[in-house]
């Protein structure tokens, strides 16, 4: 067993057997604003789903009879069978806000060398918990959002004849700005343009607080050496029929341990070289996707220039994949806190499609706004432009001119319209969050 693939193993068998695969665990309670995608898959419709993909990599083990169950469920045919399975209810944040932070770099807009720009972020996603590498894994994709939620209730603990244990909140993404503003050193956006963490500000988040379903199942592969067993720890999505199928990649370490048991000249040589040239990934996701995508990608894009989004999307993504992270995140801003979560938050949001759409729709207004000032500066520019060019030619303005400058009075009017639709949409909370910041 390699050793990352060793720690990943260990330290989710821990994470499983001290709280998630215990249903006497005690259950958190929740709050009114906390609500939950229901199970779509009994336990047993659970182990036919992950029987041919785990069959596969358990290397064949029970292989035909995984095959029947999962596509011919009448012939009654057994499939492979997990060593643990339980149903868990993850709690994690859907996240939309908008955040600014200075762009340094000689390549920007209009010639300048530092230029603060807004990122407007919308369906991201943060664990509210920490497991290792649990935490690390993203499972509320935007994918998610066309299921229909319901609030919790101690009536869901129970679905489909299985028992739920639920995982509490401990922690938020209202400290991530502040701790962006400790890193140091500058993030590359590339073509010579970096963005400063330290200026990212805060203009809005809205966080909403949803439990996310999956089934946490544990397997045992197929080895020579019966003393010498590898196993597989696996997240099944439950919150539909065919979610996406996660788990450690341990392809390679079971492939090597295979040929350790084998006489050196009774192995192919192709079948040596394919367990050789196997890649050593950490994790295995089916169907194949990013199991890391926290922020996903933003459309539109915010500027035709430099988009701020489109970096922070790139680094947070990548932060959140690293190991750790959470738990430095974590140990900063909230183990000794007596009560990690303040549910009185204004910016804490009941995940509703009213809410998330009013709030939404004001973002969409305010970047409509950011884009129609910055044309309006473009077309002033040129304007201004082609004036200094006549002037120094002592000739009476042309049509060119008069163009730009039209345009230039059209787009402000435009932007005065905006202004004004976006004061009377911001959201109630919003405004009353921005006075008790002001008190």
């Amino acid at each position: 067993m390699t050793g990352m693939h060793k720690r990943a193993v260990l330290a989710l068998q821990r994470s499983c057997n001290a709280r998630l695969m215990s249903n006497g665990a005690h259950q958190p309670l929740y709050p009114p604003k906390v609500r939950a995608f229901p199970f779509a898959l009994s336990k047993d419709e659970a182990i036919n789903r992950l029987a041919v993909v785990m069959s596969i990599r358990c290397w064949g083990r029970d292989f035909l009879g995984s095959v029947c169950a999962r596509y011919f469920p009448s012939l009654g045919a057994k499939p492979i069978q997990p060593t643990r399975i339980q149903a868990v209810y993850l709690p994690v944040w859907i996240v939309d806000a908008l955040l600014t932070a200075k762009a340094e770099g000689p390549n920007l807009h209009k010639g300048y060398r530092s230029q603060r720009r807004e990122a407007y972020l919308q369906g991201c996603s943060m664990p509210g918990f920490v497991h290792e590498p649990l935490s690390r894994l993203s499972f509320a994709t935007a994918a998610v959002e066309q299921y229909d939620t319901i609030r919790f209730t101690e009536d869901l603990l129970t679905q489909r004849g299985t028992d739920i244990h639920c995982l509490p909140y401990t922690l938020t993404p209202f400290s991530l700005v502040e701790m962006a503003k400790t890193i140091r050193q500058d993030q590359n956006i590339g073509s010579d343009i970096h963005f400063v963490p330290k200026s990212v500000q805060e203009i809005m988040i809205a966080a909403y607080p949803v439990l996310v379903p999956i089934y946490l199942a544990q397997y045992e592969a197929w080895t020579v050496d019966p003393d010498d067993r590898t196993t597989i720890t696996v997240a099944l999505e439950a919150h539909q029929k065919n979610g996406r199928i996660i788990g450690e990649d341990n392809d390679k370490q079971i492939g090597e341990n295979m040929l350790k048991h084998q006489p050196p000249d009774s192995v192919p040589t192709i079948f040596v070289n394919f367990i050789k040239r196997l890649s050593p990934s950490e994790f295995f996701a089916n169907p194949p996707g990013n199991v890391h995508s926290f922020v996903p990608k933003q459309e539109p894009p915010v500027m035709e220039h430099v988009t701020i989004a489109t970096a922070l999307q790139s680094y947070l993504n990548s932060v959140a994949a690293k190991k750790g992270a959470l738990e430095d995140y974590y140990a900063k801003y909230f183990l000794y806190g007596e009560n990690n979560v303040d549910w009185e938050d204004m910016r804490i949001r009941e995940y509703s499609s009213s809410d998330m759409s009013n709030t939404r729709n004001w973002q969409i207004l305010m970047q409509l706004l950011d884009m129609e000032r910055i044309r309006t500066e473009d077309l002033e520019d040129l304007a201004q432009s082609v004036s200094e060019a006549e002037d120094s030619k002592e000739e009476e303005e042309d049509e060119s001119r008069s163009l730009f400058r039209h345009r230039a009075e059209q787009t402000r009017k435009k932007s005065k319209m905006l202004e004004e639709m976006v004061a009377r949409s911001k959201p109630e909370w919003l405004k009353k969050w921005e006075r008790s910041r002001r008190q």
